[in-house]
């Protein structure tokens, strides 16, 4: 009972301590994702925090997913979404997200972008 006692609040003082975009951005990128100019492409995000990569109606990969802040030196927040299974993590600074468009940045090899579509 003790055990639960402590994870409660240790999970309240979680929810707490996420900042209002971190909450926004968790509540937008759920549902289905489209790569633009790959319609088959999709990253399913659930209420859950599990995602799921599907192409062609098949799934390829499925992690739990995490949305979190970081404050620059100038005080800008800048979020992050982060994708891990077993066998791998991926991460992704959150360029932008709104109720139809998301992009994420990748800096690992390189810089790149990814933009999906909201279906």
């Amino acid at each position: 009972m003790k055990t639960l006692i402590a994870f409660l609040l240790l999970l309240t003082t979680y929810a707490h301590s996420q900042t209002a975009l971190v909450q926004q951005e968790r509540q937008s990128i759920i549902g289905v994702w489209v790569i633009d100019n790959e319609v088959t492409n999709k990253w399913i995000f659930n209420v859950n925090n599990t995602c799921r990569w599907e192409l062609n109606g098949v799934t390829l990969k499925s992690f739990t997913y995490s949305v979190s802040s970081e404050f620059s030196s100038n005080g800008i927040e800048h979020t992050y979404l982060k994708l891990i299974n077993a066998n791998e993590t991926h991460e992704y600074a959150i360029n932008s997200i709104n109720n139809n468009k998301l992009t994420l940045e990748t800096f690992e090899p390189k810089i790149s972008y990814t933009y999906f579509t909201k279906q």
